[in-house]
């Protein structure tokens, strides 16, 4: 309760009294995902993630099965704020359309960020409509809580109408969250081009934000507040809200946020420095094993023959800014843009162990983008020893071996949806696969400047194939009221 109310702090120091308990046999995962919560929503989502860590692992061993499912949803939202909402989005896994009503609404909401950041934003729009399509949620917390998950979801899509329904109906509410009304009021106003109402009601939520510490609710709610201002013309109040979250997101390390910041201000002009830890190529070329991943769109020749030269850079300029996040994000250096082309390192500072299993979810976050905006990508992916670095003074990092030339070739050999790693990639990212469902086909490939064909891995898109053009809303919940055999009266909830 002390967490809705946003006295998370209060929370954390109500979490003491209840080390007392554990020896009358209380369970510790408990304590640990209740310090975890009140940290998440404090805006420190590494802290959170190393205690629901610990938390899940002890609800597996006492198997706390109800618990063990909420701490998992927990970690993956914390997952996502550290840069990693795909990977997330994969271990929050389906939602439950069976669970009691004040579950479900936490986790349709957490579901809806995790999509909206993944780049998932078919899925958030059917959860958005069936959001639009029942009016309550519970009471008028949850109902306003849910509200801001959908009306994000609906105006990122487009969908005004139903986001102003939404917002019409949350206006009268708890007062306690009344930051996430003036942040619905918000975005509408921006959606509809009132850019005077935005700026005004997106400076209250921040303020409301601001205040208790809510880090990533303030952060977010700035990002949309610098669009508003750099719609009306005001660059300098844009780019000093867009600076404002790259400092909280580095102090408090929300990575994503931090991110997100950054293209941002680079899509303005404003280049930050990198923070802490990310991939910087050497001064000079020197030898290294890097992986190397290529990503070409598919069907490009016939896109130049028919589509308007503005649409296709448009197209194009997307693609390539969802690949330098998506490559960025997961520690790697875009080496360079060719056309409808990219092509990417990992490990150019040899200081990553994982660098192919970042090359590989990189790779699939960008084909999901790429696809998602009718952009169908084949990418190669191939690890091996390369000269790294900058040949010239002038000139940008290269990776210079037969394991850039193996990538180029394996792209070129993928399908539209498809990723093609070599037999070294797919050694190192087998177990994380396997783990995730993920099934590949082994072939044996002539590639051309190779004398022996080359073994090699096949990841199809399963999803492409079935993924629907108009996305519809879900099944949406029915009170059915019936009697027990006592006096009190029972809801039952059913899908229809």
């Amino acid at each position: 309760m002390r967490i809705r109310m946003f006295r998370a702090r209060e929370a954390l120091d109500r979490m003491r009294l209840y080390e007392s308990l554990r020896a009358v046999g209380r369970p510790i995962h408990l304590e640990l995902s209740g310090t975890a919560s009140a940290w998440y929503h404090l805006g420190y989502p590494g802290r959170a993630y190393e205690l629901q860590q610990q938390a899940l692992v002890l609800a597996r061993e006492t198997q706390s099965h109800t618990f063990e499912g909420w701490i998992r949803r927990d970690l993956s939202v914390s997952t996502g704020a550290l840069g990693r909402p795909d990977e997330g989005l994969k271990m929050f896994g389906p939602v439950n359309p069976n669970l009691e009503l004040q579950d479900l609404t936490l986790q349709l909401r957490q579901v809806m960020r995790l999509q909206m950041d993944a780049g998932d934003i078919a899925g958030a729009e059917a959860h958005a409509l069936t959001i639009h399509a029942r009016p309550l949620w519970g009471n008028s917390y949850e109902t306003r809580l849910l509200g801001d998950a959908g009306v994000e979801a609906l105006v990122g899509t487009g969908r005004i109408d139903e986001a102003e329904q939404i917002v019409s109906r949350t206006r009268v509410g708890d007062p306690i969250v009344q930051p996430y009304q003036d942040r619905m009021e918000g975005r509408l106003a921006l959606a509809k081009g009132d850019l005077t109402a935005a700026r005004e009601m997106l400076t209250k939520a921040v303020s409301a934000f601001e205040g208790p510490g809510y880090a990533l609710e303030e952060t977010r709610t700035r990002r949309s507040l610098a669009e508003a201002h750099l719609k009306a013309g005001d660059r300098e109040a844009a780019e000093t809200e867009l600076r404002t979250v790259v400092r909280i997101a580095d102090e408090h390390g929300a990575v994503f946020e931090g991110d997100q910041a950054r293209y941002a201000l680079a899509a303005i002009g404003v280049e930050l420095s990198s923070p802490t830890g990310r991939q910087q190529a050497p001064a000079q070329a020197e030898e290294r094993v890097v992986t190397v991943m290529f990503a070409d769109v598919r069907g490009y020749t016939q896109m130049v023959a028919n589509e308007a030269p503005l649409d296709l850079v448009d197209k194009v300029s997307t693609f390539h800014r969802w690949a330098k996040q998506e490559v960025e994000r997961h520690h790697g250096v875009i080496d360079k843009y060719a056309g409808d082309a990219v092509m990417a390192t990992f490990n150019v500072s040899g200081a990553k162990l994982d660098h192919t299993l970042q090359a590989l979810q990189a790779a699939l976050a960008i084909r999901d983008k790429a696809n998602a905006a009718g952009l169908p990508v084949g990418i190669g992916i191939a690890v091996g020893a390369a000269v790294v670095g900058s040949l010239t003074a002038q000139a940008n990092m290269s990776a210079i071996g037969e394991v850039t030339n193996l990538a180029s070739r394996l792209q070129g050999q993928a399908a539209a949806g498809e990723v093609l790693v070599s037999e070294e990639a797919y050694k190192r990212t087998r177990d994380w696969l396997a783990q995730n469902s993920m099934r590949s086909t082994a072939e044996a490939l002539a590639l051309k400047g190779f004398p022996q064909p080359v073994s090699a891995h096949r990841l199809s898109d399963p999803g492409l194939a079935k993924r629907p053009s108009i996305p519809r809303p879900l099944p949406y919940l029915k009170r059915v009221e019936t009697r027990s055999r006592s006096s009190f009266s029972l809801r039952r909830w059913s899908f229809r």
